[in-house]
C-alpha cells in the first residue's frame, strides 16, 4: 500500500487517466481498467514554458465526476411563497437539464447569503437564501430560534403515498468551497486575553478549482482544434512507471484536461435515494458515456451504490477517499449530544434536528456483535479518566499516542431497534429533549426512525455484500484512500451522572449565573435542573485506533470481496481533499 502526502492528494486523484494495462507495474492511483469508449492516439501538445522546461498536455475524454461528503453541499430555500409551493411539487428545484449542465462555478459564484434567480424572460426570479452554510447562520446573526424555518435544517417527518420522506423547503445549492474556522493566537497588548483569529479553511475549494481547470483545459483544447480543423482524436494515457507517478515532480510540468462535473446533493436524504439521484445525474450530464468517480466520505457510499446498480456506467472506475464502508460508534455523539461547530456558536445540528435526517443512520453498527466493547458503562470502574459531555468532533487529538481499550460493562444495544434508543434515553429520548416534544411529534419520530433504520440495514446487507461471480469480472476498479496517522476514538464511555462540587447548592449557583441581575424570588421548580438524564457520556477518553480522526483506518475499506488498491494518507478527515493539510487563508 502506497503512502501519499496530503500536499499532493488533490492533483493526483483528479489527474487520473484510465488506461488498459497489461503490466503489474503501474501507479496505485491509476484506475487500471479497459475503457470501452473512443480509441485513438493520445493527444499530446508540447510547448516551451521556459528555455529548459517542456510542458506537455495530456487529454482524456473520460469524464470525472466528483461527489462530496456529508454536509459538503450548501442548502438554500426560496423566499417567494409561490415558488416554494412549486418547488415542493417537484423532485428538484430546477429543470433537471438546467440544473445539471450549469457549471459548478456559475452555481456557486455568489458569495452572499441572498441571491436572485432569473426566470429567463428578463424578470427577476424568486429570492434565494442559504441556510447551510453561511457565517451568519453559523453565528445565528441576526438571532433566530433554532427551530425557525429560515435556520432549521430539519426534514419533515412525514412521508408521501410512495413511502418517500417529504422534502421540505431546502434544496442543494452548490458544493462548499471554504468554511470558517475560529481560533486563538497570541495575547493582546495587556497579555491577559487571547486574540481571536478567523481563518478560511479550504474544505472542497482546492479540488473544485482543480476540477474546473481540468474541464476548462479540455474544452479550450477541443474548441481550438475544431477552429483549426483538427480531428479530435483524444485518447487515454498515463505513465506506467510507479515511481514517476508517485513522485511530486511527475505532475509539475504536465497539464491535464478532461471533462468534469460536480454533484451537489441534499445530504440529509437516505443513501438509497441519493444513489439513484447520483446515477441519474451522471447519465444526464454524460449521456451514454461511462464516467470515472472521485468521492469523499459519504459520497463514496452513494457512488458505490450506483456502481452496484449500474456498473457499466462507471467502468472507468473510482477513487474513494475516507469512505466509511464499516460502521462505528462515533456518530452516536452527533445524534445524542449534537454537533455544535464554531465553539458551540452554531446550533443547527441539535439531536432533535438530526433525528429527522435519513442519511447518517447508515453509519451505525448493524448488530450487537458489531457494537462489541465500543460502548461501555464505567460507573463501577475505579480510576477511569472521564470528561463528561465534551465534544471531540473536528478537534485534533491531544497527542499521537493511541489510547488502550477501557474496561467496563458492555452496554446492550441494537442501534436498529427504536425501543433500545428509548430504553437507554439516547438522542431525542433523553429527558432534556423529551420535555420539548409533544406526543404527536414523538410518534412521528419513532415511525421515521423505524423506516430509516430498516432501510439503512437493508442497504448495507444488499449493497455492501459480496459481489456475485457474474459481477466480479465487470465491476469498476477502485482505488481506496484512507488515513492511518491520527488517533481516532472508537469507544464511548458512560457512567451514572455525578454531582459536581458546584452543584451542591443549586440556588447559589443559579444566583451566581444571573450575576445578581435579577432581584425577584425564583420559584423552587425553576431552581431544579430537570431533564439532565441519569447518565453522562465521555467521547474523548475511550479507546483510540489509527484513522483520520473521524473514521477508523480499517473501516475505510469494504469487508466484502470487491477488489481494490489501497493508498495511505496522512491528513485529517475534513482535510483529505486539500492541497495543503495545514494551509489556511488568513482573514
Amino acid at each position: 500500500m502506497v503512502k501519499l502526502n496530503s500536499r499532493y492528494t488533490v492533483k493526483y486523484l483528479t489527474c487520473i487517466l484510465p488506461i488498459a494495462v497489461s503490466s503489474s507495474n503501474f501507479s496505485p492511483l491509476a484506475v487500471a481498467f479497459q475503457f470501452p469508449g473512443r480509441k485513438g492516439a493520445t493527444k499530446t501538445t508540447t510547448t516551451t514554458a521556459t528555455a529548459t522546461i517542456n510542458e506537455q498536455l495530456f487529454l482524456s475524454d473520460v469524464p470525472l465526476v466528483f461527489i462530496p461528503g456529508l454536509k459538503g453541499t450548501h442548502l438554500s430555500y426560496l423566499k417567494d411563497e409561490r415558488a416554494e409551493e412549486s418547488f415542493k411539487k417537484k423532485k428538484n428545484l430546477f429543470n433537471a437539464k438546467d440544473m445539471f449542465t450549469t457549471s459548478t462555478r456559475a452555481r456557486m459564484r455568489t458569495r452572499t447569503r441572498t441571491t436572485r434567480n432569473n426566470n429567463g424572460d428578463g424578470r427577476p426570479g424568486p429570492t434565494k437564501r442559504r441556510t447551510w452554510l453561511t457565517l451568519s447562520s453559523l453565528l445565528n446573526v441576526p438571532s433566530l430560534p433554532n427551530d425557525h424555518r429560515d435556520r432549521s435544517l430539519a426534514l419533515p417527518l412525514t412521508y408521501d403515498a410512495n413511502g418517500v420522506q417529504d422534502r421540505g423547503h431546502l434544496f442543494p445549492d452548490g458544493v462548499i468551497e471554504h468554511v470558517i474556522q475560529l481560533g486563538k493566537k497570541g495575547k493582546n497588548n495587556n497579555g491577559n486575553k487571547s486574540i481571536l483569529s478567523v481563518e478560511l479553511f479550504p474544505f472542497y475549494g482546492h479540488v473544485i478549482k482543480h476540477l474546473e481547470e481540468l474541464d476548462a483545459t479540455y474544452k479550450s483544447s477541443i474548441a481550438r482544434d475544431d477552429a483549426n480543423g483538427v480531428e479530435n482524436n483524444v485518447g487515454m494515457e498515463i505513465s506506467q512507471d510507479t515511481t514517476a507517478c508517485i513522485s511530486p515532480n511527475h505532475h509539475h510540468h504536465h497539464h491535464h484536461g478532461r471533462p468534469t462535473a460536480i454533484f451537489p446533493y441534499d445530504w440529509r436524504r437516505s443513501i438509497s435515494e441519493l444513489s439513484n439521484e447520483f446515477d441519474d445525474f451522471c447519465e444526464m450530464t454524460f449521456p451514454g458515456q461511462p464516467v470515472q468517480v472521485l468521492a469523499h466520505s459519504m459520497g463514496g457510499l452513494i457512488s458505490y451504490g450506483a456502481m452496484r446498480k449500474n456498473p457499466d456506467k462507471y467502468k472507468p472506475g473510482g477513487v474513494f477517499v475516507g469512505v466509511p464502508f464499516g460502521t462505528g460508534i462515533q456518530y452516536l455523539q452527533d445524534m445524542h449530544r449534537g454537533y455544535f461547530p464554531l465553539n458551540n456558536r452554531c446550533q443547527q445540528f441539535t439531536p432533535r434536528d438530526q433525528f429527522t435526517f435519513s442519511s447518517h443512520w447508515i453509519f451505525l453498527p448493524t448488530d450487537k456483535d458489531d457494537v462489541g466493547d465500543s460502548f461501555v458503562d464505567v460507573s463501577d470502574e475505579i480510576g477511569v479518566k472521564f470528561e463528561a459531555e465534551k465534544s471531540s468532533i473536528g478537534k485534533p487529538p491531544r497527542d499521537a499516542t493511541l489510547q488502550s481499550t477501557i474496561k467496563g460493562e458492555d452496554i446492550e444495544i441494537d442501534f436498529h431497534n427504536v425501543q433500545d434508543w428509548e430504553r437507554l434515553e439516547l438522542g431525542i429520548f433523553h429527558p432534556k429533549q423529551l420535555k420539548d416534544l409533544g406526543e404527536e411529534t414523538l410518534g412521528l419520530c419513532r415511525n421515521h426512525m423505524k423506516v430509516q433504520l430498516d432501510e439503512a440495514k437493508q442497504w448495507r446487507d444488499t449493497i455492501l455484500n459480496d459481489l456475485t461471480g457474474s459481477e466480479l469480472p465487470d465491476f469498476p476498479s477502485l482505488v481506496l484512500c484512507a488515513t492511518d496517522s491520527i488517533p481516532t476514538v472508537n469507544q464511548i464511555l458512560r457512567r451514572k451522572r455525578q454531582m459536581e462540587d458546584n452543584e451542591t447548592n443549586i440556588e447559589d449557583r443559579v444566583w451566581n449565573r444571573l450575576s445578581l441581575k435579577l432581584s425577584i424570588d425564583l420559584p423552587s421548580a425553576d431552581l431544579e435542573e430537570d431533564g439532565r438524564g441519569s447518565h453522562e457520556y465521555d467521547y474523548i477518553n475511550g479507546r483510540s485506533v489509527p484513522g483520520d480522526g473521524r473514521i477508523d483506518f480499517d473501516k475505510a475499506f469494504p469487508y466484502n470481496n470487491v477488489p481494490y488498491k489501497g493508498v495511505r494518507l496522512n491528513s485529517a478527515h475534513a482535510k483529505q481533499m486539500c492541497l495543503e493539510d495545514t494551509g489556511m487563508l488568513k482573514l
